[in-house]
């Protein structure tokens, strides 16, 4: 199987998670190619503060397996947080981020 199962988990519940439908993401950018998805600030209670913690262990799970999330067009800031995040996590932060 080598993991058939577990991608295609991850593969069709991403799409859905990232869906600008759902109203915990708005489009940001141009260019629909470039464009980056972002935290829709409008959705800021508790009730979606929990939807955006679910996604973030959907997406950490999806990460510590090496499965990519191709829907996951966050901006740049977003994934150097999570860099800076996790050297200090292991130890081997260099001061950068």
């Amino acid at each position: 199987d080598e993991g058939g199962l577990k991608n295609e988990l991850f593969e069709l519940v991403a799409p859905q998670l990232f869906e600008t439908k759902n109203g915990l993401f708005v489009v940001v950018g141009e260019c629909s190619v470039d464009s980056s998805l972002y935290f829709n600030r409008r959705r800021a209670c508790s009730r979606s503060l929990r939807e955006y913690e679910k996604v973030g262990i959907f997406c950490g799970l999806a990460f510590a397996q090496g499965i990519p999330l191709a829907p996951a067009r966050l901006p740049t800031v977003v994934f150097k947080k999570l860099v800076a995040w996790s050297r200090e996590e292991n130890g081997t932060s260099n001061g950068v981020g």
